[in-house]
């Protein structure tokens, strides 16, 4: 079932989020700072700021392997967390 109280709903939902965007809660989400970049220049930042959003945000998931995979124009890439 895919709902949202689904843990891999949550996560990906809370990954699609860019900081900012939830008006009382500025820190759930993505840095923006992050997402305009190549994906190489960012990678360990962008990593650690996904890690550090599904432990405070999703503490049912566990992150595990966190990959990045680069688009063809900067900031255009493709996150895949283990949980």
């Amino acid at each position: 079932m895919d709902w949202n109280g689904n843990v891999e709903t949550c996560v990906k939902n809370l990954l699609q989020m860019e900081q900012g965007e939830i008006p009382l809660d500025q820190m759930r989400g993505i840095r923006a700072d992050l997402t305009d970049k190549p994906a190489s220049a960012v990678e360990p930042f962008y990593k650690a700021n996904v890690i550090w959003i599904i432990e405070n945000y999703e503490p049912r998931a566990d992150a595990g392997e966190i990959a990045i995979a680069s688009g063809s124009t900067d900031g255009d890439f493709t996150t895949t967390a283990d949980i």
